[in-house]
């Protein structure tokens, strides 16, 4: 068997379990537990900021080094891959702002924080996307590790004041 027909064997084995490139690296995400820190943290009424902060720094930080280097290098092949990038904005991306969100719902039914009026879904899409975009740019756009300062700084910057 020459060397391309072997190539063509194995690419043939892993598309009959997976129906794209990208659906191992989806299993990879879920295998590594990517996304079991990304949940609303909820201390209590009039904490929403504190609540804020240790959502967003458990996400970030509860990851092991090496769900950090698979975020990183997940991101770096998603520029060439699009169906990957899309991957990544569904598992980590989207699960992150959910995260927040659930935050600020939580926030909204307690009266610590009034309903966004001009969001049709009651939601706070744009400070919330604001807020996970500078995590996202400052964390993998940048090559800068993310501190405990930056997180404070993004929630007071930039999703308090469009709360």
């Amino acid at each position: 068997m020459a060397h391309s027909d072997h190539i063509t064997v194995r690419d043939a084995n892993v598309y009959r379990r997976w129906k794209s490139r990208a659906e191992p690296a989806a299993e990879a995400l879920d295998h590594g537990g990517l996304t079991d820190d990304l949940v609303p943290v909820i201390i209590g009424p009039g904490r929403l900021r504190e609540e804020l902060v240790a959502t967003m720094t458990r996400a970030l930080w509860s990851q092991k080094p090496s769900r950090v280097d698979l975020i990183t290098a997940l991101h770096d092949t998603a520029r060439q891959e699009p169906e990957l990038c899309g991957l990544i904005r569904q598992r980590y991306v989207d699960s992150l702002h959910q995260a927040i969100e659930g935050v600020l719902a939580h926030a909204v039914e307690r009266g610590d924080l009034p309903p966004r009026q001009a969001d049709p879904s009651g939601g706070h899409s744009m400070a919330v996307s604001a807020a996970v975009a500078l995590l996202l740019h400052w964390g993998l756009v940048r090559d800068r590790r993310v501190s405990g300062d930056d997180i404070a700084a993004i929630v007071d910057g930039v999703l308090m004041p469009l709360l």
